[in-house]
């Protein structure tokens, strides 16, 4: 029987759940097991606090693979002031002996904000 466990994304640098900054050069959000049996399902929220242009902001997500993989990419644009926006909504990834990774950029830097979990999912 699979077992389930919730979990923090592992690329992010506060150790309690908290929100982290998207920076204009990728940069990893999360990494996914190496086990082949295991998966990760993955939940990831973006907002954009940008109070002083006030402008909506392009969030670009890489799936699967290392920065700048274009075909893996996941663009979308995060509206100001729209509270948090579901931005991966539970994708999976399959464990690999080279871990599949899961990296963001933003085109303004220090204005978009991740938070989010995976289900670490074990057969």
């Amino acid at each position: 029987m699979a077992t389930y466990t919730k979990g923090l994304l592992s690329g992010t640098s506060a150790d309690d759940g908290q929100a982290f900054s998207v920076t204009t050069s990728y940069t990893t959000v999360h990494t996914g097991p190496t086990a082949t049996t295991s998966y990760d399902e993955v939940w990831i929220y973006a907002t954009n606090d940008d109070p002083g242009a006030g402008a909506d902001i392009e969030l670009c997500i890489g799936w699967g693979a290392t920065g700048a993989t274009t075909a893996n990419q996941i663009k979308l644009t995060i509206p100001i002031k729209a509270g948090y926006t579901l931005v991966i909504p539970g994708l999976i990834l399959k464990g690999n002996a080279s871990p599949l990774i899961v990296d963001a950029y933003a085109a303004t830097g220090g204005k978009v904000n991740l938070t989010g979990y995976v289900n670490h999912i074990t057969a």
